[in-house]
C-alpha cells in the first residue's frame, strides 16, 4: 500500500502510484508497466509462467496421485467381482485390497511429491515443465505455505464449496496470473529453468 502523499524516488515532483515489492521504493505511473516493481528492480523480476505450462503441470501432478490410486482400486474391485459367484459375497480379502491398495498408491504418490518440494523446491509437473513457485516478492516459499495454503485449504474450500475450485481456475486468465490459491498463499508461478 503506497502511504497518501508518497512521491514518486525517481520524479520528486510526482505522485508514487505503487510500492516496489522488491526493494520499497515509491514509484509513479511513468516509471514501470509492472505496478508491482520500480524501473530498477522490475528488469530483474522473474518471468511469469504461461497458463499452458501450468496447466500441464498441474495435470501431470494431478494424474501422479489420481491413476496409481485409481488403478489399483479398479484391479481390486475388477478381481472381487472376477471371484463373486452366483449369491456368494465377493471375498473380504479383495475388498480391503482394493481400499488398502488404492490408499498405499495415494501415500506413495505423496511422498514423492514431497520429495521433489525438498529436494527441487517444486513439484514433479513443475520440475518437469521448469516452473517454480515463489513469494509474490520473488523470494523462495517455504515448504508448509505450499502444501498447507496452496494444497490442502484450498482442497478443503473446493470440496464444501464446488464453484471456489472453478472461480480457483479461472482466475489465472488475469494480468497477474494468480489463482485464488496463489493470493492466498501469497504466492507466484514462475518460468526457471533447471541449472
Amino acid at each position: 500500500m503506497t502511504p497518501f502523499g508518497a512521491m514518486c524516488s525517481k520524479h520528486p515532483g510526482t505522485t508514487a502510484v505503487g510500492t516496489c515489492t522488491r526493494c520499497g521504493s515509491f514509484f509513479c505511473a511513468a516509471c514501470t508497466e509492472d505496478f508491482q516493481r520500480c524501473s530498477t528492480c522490475a528488469p530483474v523480476a522473474h518471468t511469469l509462467a504461461e497458463v499452458g505450462p501450468r496447466f500441464l503441470a498441474n495435470l501431470i501432478d494431478t494424474m501422479l496421485f489420481t491413476v496409481p490410486t485409481i488403478g489399483v482400486f479398479f484391479i481390486g474391485v475388477v478381481l472381487t467381482a472376477a471371484t463373486a459367484r452366483g449369491d456368494s459375497p465377493p471375498s473380504d480379502g479383495l475388498v480391503i485390497f482394493s481400499f488398502c491398495g488404492a490408499a498405499l498408491m495415494f501415500l506413495i504418490s505423496f511422498a514423492v511429491q514431497l520429495f521433489f518440494q525438498v529436494r527441487h523446491g517444486r513439484s514433479v509437473g513443475k520440475w518437469l515443465l521448469e516452473l517454480r513457485v515463489v513469494r509474490s516478492d520473488g523470494s523462495p516459499c517455504e515448504l508448509w505455505r505450499i502444501v498447507l495454503l496452496r494444497n490442502i485449504v484450498m482442497q478443503m474450500i473446493s470440496q464444501i464449496c464446488s464453484i471456489v475450485g472453478i472461480i480457483d481456475a479461472l482466475m489465472i486468465f488475469g494480468d497477474q496470473r494468480k489463482c485464488l490459491h496463489d493470493h492466498l498463499a501469497d504466492t507466484i508461478v514462475i518460468s526457471d529453468p533447471r541449472q
